[in-house]
């Protein structure tokens, strides 16, 4: 058995191989991989004081195993100067050493996000650490899919989805598919695909709803000379910029047609969410 760091002399580090393992309130030395998609922020409380976050896609206390789970790491009630310095501090794919600890169970925040929670006490600085660089270097290679519908698909380590390039009558539009995994991108495709292939109608169904929802909500944006009429709204506003395809728990597949026009929602843009051809779409802003 190895010993377990120094700095982590009350932790035997090759016990920690998950998150539960992480004895609360306890500060220990972790080495962590900041995830692909993260790049830190922070959140006001509207008193001068912030909370700071970002994502780890792996980490291991010294000594232990390396432990691949999205753990969010935070630093409450700090200045705006220090979470400036905090944000300088980790980028995308480094791999840094920090001071940390699992909240102790009294001190538990009454909600959390999706994963659980580190919180920061310091970063140490960045770490050359084999274990995590391994998954570093898995994470940074190029993953492309090539299908005989949308073309080549390449996966945004970013954002966690696959997108590419299509055009529909000399309008270029971005093609997302909200999905990292191939196998769910497979089936993703397919299901997509009944509308592709009829996206004429479709697409003219979006702007028959994106019309209907205009006129009636958002038609004080309009400041053209000439009166806003169907057939001016329908030139000013084109064909969609880009879609996106996605399946949730709850309803299933569906899609995000975006649609932009600066003389209509001026540097906003306009998404309508659906999950048939012709059926009824929510259009927002």
């Amino acid at each position: 058995m190895k010993k377990a760091s120094r700095k982590n002399s009350s932790v035997d580090a090759s016990s920690i191989k998950c998150f539960e393992d992480v004895p609360r309130g306890v500060p220990i030395t972790f080495i962590g991989l900041i995830a692909a998609n993260s790049s830190g922020g922070g959140s006001s409380n509207g008193k001068n004081r912030w909370t700071y976050s970002i994502d780890l896609e792996a980490f291991r206390v010294p000594g232990g195993p390396v432990v691949r789970e999205r753990v969010l790491v935070v630093c409450r009630d700090i200045s705006e100067r220090k979470l400036g310095n905090l944000m300088k501090q980790a980028s995308p794919l480094d791999i840094l050493e920090f001071v940390g600890q699992r909240p102790a169970s009294a001190r538990k925040p009454k909600t959390y996000p999706q994963y659980e929670q580190f919180e920061l006490q310091k970063f140490i600085g960045k770490k050359r650490n084999a274990g995590l660089q391994e998954i570093k270097t898995e994470l940074s290679k190029s993953v492309v899919v090539e299908d005989a519908t949308f073309g080549t698909l390449a996966l945004n380590h970013q954002f966690n989805w696959f997108e590419g390039l299509a055009s529909f009558r000399g309008t270029d539009m971005n093609v997302t598919f909200e999905t990292d995994n191939k196998n769910k991108l497979q089936d993703l495709i397919q299901k997509a695909k009944p509308l592709w292939k009829k996206r004429q109608a479709w697409f003219t169904h979006w702007r028959n709803e994106t019309w209907s929802y205009y006129s009636k909500n958002l038609s004080h944006w309009y400041e053209g000379d000439a009166p806003l009429t169907r057939e001016l709204f329908m030139r000013l506003l084109g064909w969609p910029v880009g879609v996106e395809f996605y399946e949730d728990a709850e309803e299933g597949f569906g899609y995000r047609l975006g649609g932009w026009s600066e003389d209509l929602v001026t540097d906003h843009g306009i998404d309508a969410h659906g999950r048939t051809i012709d059926g009824p779409m929510d259009v927002s802003l």
